[in-house]
C-alpha cells in the first residue's frame, strides 16, 4: 500500500495547483491542471461526491443524491476507498464515506463536447478502488485522444451486496452506486467539457440504459446468467451467517438492517473474517450481485432482449485463471489458490479431485455427476498429455479450467447472447503482455487477467515494470482502439480493421504486436500443440461470367474480415455422379493448416494438390483435423487447394487464344498466392514443397517444369502420378472440346466466339451436354479432359523443360496395385471406362484379358500392320508368363490390373524419375508395400496396396472406406510422417531409422515402404524395359499416348 500512496503523492506533486474552478449542479469544485507532452494539458478533479455518504442510517440503503454545498470543494486529492471485504486487501486507506468519482478531462474544450469513458474498477465485488488507477497515466493516454475519463468507487463486500432476498433488503447496493454515479456524470459532465450523449461504460457487464456504449471487461466473476443463478441459491445463506455472527439475525429484514447499522466497521470486518473471506468453490467470492426483481427486473436473457442494442466490446486474456490459481498474484479473496509450497506437489489426481468435488459435485449434479465428470476429465485430464507431465503442466490445466469456467466461456456466451439479439459486438483476445508484469515464479506465462492495465492506465495490477518498445506499441494499439470505440462505437483504426462479432464465426481481434482479426479455427492437438486453421482463402477472383474459361485473375483486396472457418464449395465436377456434391464455379480457394506457435525463421510449407483425374474431387475431402494432427507437431504448414476441373478447367480448341490448361494456371496462381502470403501464417516462402497424389502428383511434376510456376517453390513429391502418362498430357482434349462446343451450339472457328457462347450457358447446360456425350471412354486413357502441350503453360516438350528447369529435390513413387482403382474398385465408375463391374468379375477369364490387349491396349487402328507383333509381346508378358496350373478369375483380374498399373502409374513414374536423374535432379524413389486391407471394400478383388494407400497415414482419411487404425498402421503413419516431414524440411527423406539414397537410373534403387522400410534395387525393371522397348521400336508410345511423328518440335510451339 506504501507503493500505491507514493505513486499517488508523486502524481499529485507533478500537477500544478491553480484556481481551476468548475460549477456543477451541486456546487463549485477546485481541480488542478496537469501539463502533458506536445502542449496538451489535462484538468483533474478528484473525490467528487456523487451520493450522500452511505453511513449511519444510509448504511445498507440505496444511494441518495448528494446535498448541495456552499463555497468551493477541494477536488485536488483522492478520497478514501470503500471498506474492503478483507483487511488483507491491497487497499488499506478505506472508509464508509467513499462514494466519490474522479474526472480527467482535456483542458482545451470543444463546442460539441468530448466523449466520456466511464471506468468501473475490478473488484470481485469485494476489494479494489477507483483510486488505484491514479490520474497521470490516464491523462497521458486519453487526454491527447480527446477523451474524458471518469473513475469511481462503489460499495463492496457485505456493505455492498449483503441481502436477505426480501424487497426491503434486496442487495445489489454496489450496482445501485454505479448507476447513481453514471446518472451524476450524465447530468454534470458538460461542466467538464463532456458530451452526455457519448458515454461509454468500461466494465463488467450489467444493465445501464443511461450509457450509450458498453465496453465489457472481465473481472473475477462469471457469466451474469450462470453466475447469478448460483447466487440466487446461496446469497441469503452468506448474509444470514453474517447477521447471526453479529447477533442481528431476525425474520424482519428491517430489524436486521437496523441492527447492522449499529455495528462498527471493525465489528463487521471481524465477523466477516471469522466466517472466512473466501471459499474453495468455482465462485470463490462470498458477496455478489443477484437477480432481485428490482435492479434486475427480469432474467438476464430477457433483459438482453429488451435493452437498447448498445455497441459492445468484450474480450479476455490468454491465462485469465492464473489470478485465481497463483498465490503470488492474488491471495485476498481467493479460495482456489495453490500455495507456493503446494505447487510442486500438484498432480493429476489433485486436478481430478478438483473436478469431482468442486467443478461437478454430486450434490449439484446428482445421478448425472459421473457422466459430466468424465467429460470434463477427458477434456482437461486426458487430452494432449505429454509422456512425463510435471506439476507445471497440471497447474496449467487447473488454470485452464478456471479460465474457461470463470472468464472465457461466460464472456463468449455473453457476446453470443447479445449478438443473437442484434447488439453490435466486437470481440478481442489479448495475447501480448510484458512477462515482467508477473512475479518470476509464476510459470503460467500466458497473458493474465487485466493484462491491459499498464497500457490503458499506466499501472500494473500485479507488479510494476518499465515499458519497453513492444509495450509502447501495444499501448498505442490499445489506446487507439479504445478511443475510437469511445468516439464512434467502432474500435477500428486506420491500421486495424475490426469486424463485428458473429456467433457462427467467433471472429475476434487478436491483440498482439501484430494485431489482426482472426476467424480461423484453433485446433488443440496432443502435447499442447495447437494448429491454426484458415479455410476457403481466395487465391483468385471467382472464375465466373466474363472470367469463365479465362486464366485466373488475382483476388481483389477486401476490407472486412473474411470468415475462414468453413470450407468453400468444390469446383464443378465433370460428372454429376461425382461423390462431391457441394460445388460451385466460385471455387478458387485454398486452405491453410499451420502450427499456432510461430518461429522467427518460419515453417516449411507442404503445398498439396488433390487427386482428380483432372475431372473430379476437391481439397475439401482432405479435411483439416487429420492434417493438423499429423503435420502441425512436425512444424510443417499444409496448404490444400482447389482448381478447375473437366471442361471448365481444360477445354480448348488448340489455339493460343483458347489453349486450355486452366486448371494448371489455377494451381500456379494458388502457388504464387502462397509464396507471397504464407509469411502471414508463419510460413517460410523459401521452403515450399509442392506435392500431390494421382493427377495431383502429375501436377507437382508439371509445376516443377513450367516457367510460370517452377521458380515459386523448391521441392516436389509426386505420389502415384507423373507427367509421362497419357492421362497427364494429351492433345485428344481438343477433339473432346470440339464435340462439347457442338453439342452446346457454340462451335465456331473463332475461339472468342466459342468462349462467349460458353459463358452464356448455365452450369446445368454444360453438365447436361457433358453427360450426353459420355463422361468416360473404354480406352487406356479413360479421361476426357486433361492438360496438353500448349506453347504457353508448357513452352516446350517436357524433356526440354526438364533440362531447363531448376534441379529440384524430388520424391516419386507408387503403390503395389495402383491399377485396382481403375479395374475393380466398386465405387469408381464416374470417370472410368476400364472398370469391371462386380457382377462380371467372377466371369473374367484369360480370353477377356487377351481381348482387352488386342482391342484396347494395342489395337490395329493405331498400330496397323505392327499390331500383331505388339499384341504378342504384351500377351507373352501379361498372359503367358508365370501362370499357375489352376487359375481363377482373381488371377486374371490381377493381370488385367497389372497392365493398367504399369501403363497409368508405374512405368510413367519411373520414366519421370529417370528423365530427371539424367539431368542431375536429386530424386528419391519409393514403392508402397504396407497398407491395411480394411481400407478396401469387400468387392475389391485385387488386394495389393491400392492407389493412394498413403492417404490414411498422411491425412487421416481413406480414399476408399473408413477403418480403425491398428498398431501397425500407427507405425506406418510414424514412418510416413517422418519421411515426408524430413523431405519437406531438408530436401532429403532420410530419418534416424530410414536411410534413403538418391535414385541411380541403372540400379532403379528405391525405398520399400513397409513396416520395416529398407532400400532395394530393380523396381519394376522388366516392366519398364518392356514398355520402353515397345515405345522405341514401334510407331506409337503407349505410355505417353502419342505417335512419334506427332511430337511437337520447338518451332511448332
Amino acid at each position: 500500500m506504501f507503493t500505491t500512496c507514493l505513486l499517488l503523492l508523486t502524481q499529485f506533486l507533478c500537477g500544478a495547483l491553480s484556481d481551476l474552478i468548475v460549477t456543477i449542479n451541486y456546487g463549485k469544485l477546485q481541480g488542478f491542471s496537469l501539463e502533458l507532452e506536445n502542449d496538451v494539458a489535462a484538468d483533474i478533479f478528484l473525490q467528487i461526491p456523487f451520493a450522500e455518504p452511505p453511513v449511519k442510517k444510509l448504511r445498507l440503503e440505496k444511494p441518495q443524491p448528494p446535498k448541495k454545498w456552499d463555497g468551493v470543494r477541494n477536488s485536488t486529492y483522492f478520497s478514501h476507498a470503500c471498506v474492503q471485504h478483507s483487511r488483507q486487501s491491497y487497499v488499506q486507506d478505506t472508509d464508509e464515506d467513499c462514494l466519490y468519482l474522479n474526472v480527467i478531462a482535456p483542458q482545451k474544450k470543444t463546442p460539441e463536447g468530448y466523449p466520456v469513458l466511464f471506468w468501473v474498477h475490478a473488484s470481485g465485488w469485494e476489494v479494489g478502488s477507483g483510486v488505484l488507477h491514479g490520474y497521470k497515466g490516464i491523462a497521458e493516454r486519453f487526454t491527447p485522444q480527446g477523451i474524458i475519463v471518469v473513475t469511481i468507487n462503489y460499495r463492496l463486500g457485505a456493505l455492498g451486496f449483503m441481502a436477505t432476498g426480501t424487497e426491503s433488503f434486496a442487495g445489489n447496493l454496489g450496482l445501485w452506486d454505479q448507476v447513481v454515479a453514471l446518472k451524476f456524470v450524465s447530468e454534470n459532465i458538460k461542466s467538464f467539457g463532456g458530451d452526455p450523449n457519448r458515454i461509454t461504460r468500461l466494465v463488467y457487464p450489467a444493465h445501464f440504459s443511461d450509457s450509450k456504449k458498453v465496453m465489457f471487461r472481465p473481472v473475477p466473476s462469471s457469466n451474469p446468467n450462470e453466475w447469478l443463478t448460483l447466487c440466487r441459491m446461496e446469497y441469503h445463506k452468506q448474509s444470514e451467517k453474517l447477521a447471526a455472527e453479529l447477533n442481528c439475525i431476525d425474520n424482519d429484514s428491517d430489524k436486521i438492517k437496523n441492527c447492522m447499522k449499529k455495528k462498527t466497521i471493525d465489528e463487521i470486518q471481524d465477523a466477516v473474517e471469522k466466517l472466512g473471506t473466501s471459499r474453495y468453490d468455482l465462485n470463490t467470492m462470498i458477496y455478489n450481485p443477484r437477480i432481485d426483481g428490482d435492479f434486475f427486473p427480469d432474467s438476464y436473457e430477457e433483459l438482453i432482449k429488451k435493452s437498447p442494442k448498445k455497441p459492445t466490446m468484450v474480450g479476455f486474456a490468454q491465462d485469465e485463471g492464473s489470478i485465481l490459481t497463483f498465490k503470488q498474484i492474488n491471495s485476498v479473496l481467493n479460495g482456489l489458490i495453490i500455495t507456493s509450497e503446494g505447487q510442486k506437489n500438484f498432480k493429476r489426481r489433485d486436478l481430478a479431485k478438483f473436478i469431482k468435488e468442486i467443478v461437478v459435485p454430486e450434490k449439484v449434479f446428482t445421478n448425472q455427476a459421473k457422466e459430466v465428470q468424465e467429460k470434463i476429465k477427458d477434456f482437461y485430464l486426458n487430452r494432449n498429455v505429454p509422456e512425463n507431465p510435471d506439476y507445471k503442466f497440471w497447474i496449467q490445466r487447473y488454470t485452464d479450467i478456471a479460465s474457461d469456467v470463470v472468464f472465457n466461456i461466460p464472456i463468449l456466451n455473453d457476446a453470443i447472447a447479445k449478438t443473437r439479439h442484434n447488439w453490435p459486438v466486437y470481440l478481442y483476445f489479448t495475447e501480448y503482455y510484458n512477462e515482467n508484469m508477473l512475479p518470476s515464479d509464476v510459470f503460467v506465462t500466458g497473458s493474465p487477467h487485466l493484462a491491459e492495465y499498464p497500457y490503458l492506465f499506466g499501472f500494473s495490477f500485479y507488479q510494476q515494470f518499465e515499458l519497453n518498445e513492444d509495450d509502447l506499441k501495444a499501448q498505442k494499439v490499445w489506446v487507439d482502439s479504445i478511443s475510437n470505440f469511445v468516439k464512434t462505437g467502432n474500435p477500428s483504426t486506420k491500421d486495424l480493421k475490426w469486424t463485428q462479432f458473429s456467433k457462427d464465426k467467433l471472429n475476434y481481434m487478436k491483440i498482439s504486436l501484430e494485431p489482426g482479426m482472426e476467424d480461423g479455427l484453433n485446433l488443440d492437438l496432443e502435447n499442447d500443440v495447437v494448429a491454426d486453421v484458415f479455410l476457403r482463402v481466395p487465391f483468385a477472383e471467382p472464375p465466373v461470367k466474363n472470367l469463365r474459361l479465362e486464366k485466373p485473375q488475382p483476388p481483389k483486396k477486401y476490407n472486412d474480415v473474411r470468415n475462414s472457418t468453413y470450407f468453400g464449395p468444390a469446383c464443378i465436377q465433370h460428372s454429376r455422379k461425382s461423390p462431391i456434391q457441394d460445388t460451385d464455379e466460385d471455387c478458387l480457394h485454398l486452405n491453410i493448416i499451420a502450427p499456432h506457435k510461430k518461429t522467427p525463421e518460419g515453417y516449411p510449407v507442404f503445398f498439396w494438390i488433390h487427386a482428380s483425374g483432372w475431372e473430379i474431387l476437391s481439397s475439401i475431402t482432405h479435411g483439416y483435423k487429420g492434417i493438423a494432427e499429423r503435420f502441425a507437431p512436425q512444424g510443417v504448414i499444409v496448404v490444400t487447394t482447389n482448381y478447375r476441373l473437366g471442361a471448365l478447367g481444360f477445354m480448348t480448341d488448340g489455339t493460343k487464344n483458347f489453349a486450355g490448361n486452366l486448371g494448371l494456371w489455377d494451381q500456379a496462381a494458388a502457388l504464387k498466392f502462397v509464396s507471397e502470403n504464407i509469411k502471414a501464417f508463419g510460413g517460410d516462402p523459401n521452403r515450399i514443397t509442392v506435392a500431390g497424389g494421382s493427377a495431383g502428383g502429375s501436377s507437382a511434376s508439371i509445376l516443377s517444369l513450367s516457367p510460370h510456376s517452377r521458380d515459386l517453390f523448391h521441392q516436389t513429391i509426386s505420389m502415384s502420378g507423373s507427367l509421362y502418362t497419357f492421362t497427364a498430357i494429351c492433345d485428344r482434349v481438343i477433339d473432346v472440346s470440339e464435340k462439347l462446343a457442338q453439342e452446346l451450339h457454340c462451335h465456331d472457328k473463332d475461339s472468342d466466339k466459342i468462349k462467349e457462347c460458353m459463358r452464356r450457358k448455365t452450369i446445368d447446360d454444360i453438365q447436361d451436354a457433358v453427360e450426353k456425350l459420355g463422361t468416360s471412354r473404354y480406352e487406356l486413357n479413360t479421361h476426357l479432359y486433361a492438360p496438353r502441350i500448349d506453347g504457353d503453360f508448357f513452352t516446350d516438350e517436357y524433356e526440354e523443360l526438364i533440362k531447363e528447369a531448376p534441379k529440384k529435390p524430388t520424391m516419386v513413387g507408387f503403390d503395389q496395385d495402383e491399377g485396382s482403382v481403375l479395374t475393380v474398385s466398386p465405387d469408381n465408375t464416374v470417370i472410368n471406362g476400364l472398370i469391371i463391374k462386380q457382377e462380371d468379375q467372377e466371369k473374367y477369364s484369360r480370353e477377356d484379358l487377351v481381348k482387352f490387349i488386342k482391342e484396347i491396349a494395342a489395337p490395329e487402328k493405331i498400330f496397323a500392320n505392327q499390331a500383331k507383333e505388339v499384341q504378342d509381346k504384351l500377351i507373352d508378358f501379361y498372359v503367358n508368363r508365370d501362370v499357375p496350373e489352376n487359375t481363377d478369375y482373381k488371377f486374371w483380374l490381377q493381370r488385367y490390373t497389372d497392365i493398367i498399373s504399369d501403363v497409368h502409374f508405374n512405368v510413367p513414374s519411373i520414366n519421370d524419375a529417370i528423365a530427371k536423374v539424367e539431368q542431375n535432379w536429386p530424386v528419391y524413389l519409393y514403392f508402397t508395400e504396407y497398407f491395411n486391407e480394411n481400407m478396401l471394400p469387400k468387392g475389391f478383388t485385387v488386394r495389393g496396396s491400392p492407389h493412394l494407400a498413403e492417404y490414411p497415414f498422411l491425412f487421416g482419411f481413406s480414399f476408399y472406406q473408413p477403418f480403425d487404425m491398428n498398431e501397425d498402421d500407427l507405425k506406418a503413419q510414424k514412418i510416413w510422417m517422418e519421411v515426408i516431414s524430413n523431405f519437406v524440411k531438408t530436401g532429403n527423406p532420410s530419418t534416424k531409422d530410414v536411410k534413403w539414397t538418391q535414385l541411380l537410373k541403372d540400379k532403379l534403387n528405391y525405398m520399400n515402404m513397409s513396416l520395416d522400410p529398407k532400400m532395394d534395387e530393380g523396381l519394376k525393371l522388366e516392366n519398364v524395359h518392356l514398355w520402353n522397348q515397345l515405345a522405341s521400336k514401334y510407331a506409337y508410345d503407349m505410355i505417353r499416348g502419342v505417335k512419334k511423328e506427332n511430337l511437337l518440335s520447338k518451332n511448332e510451339l
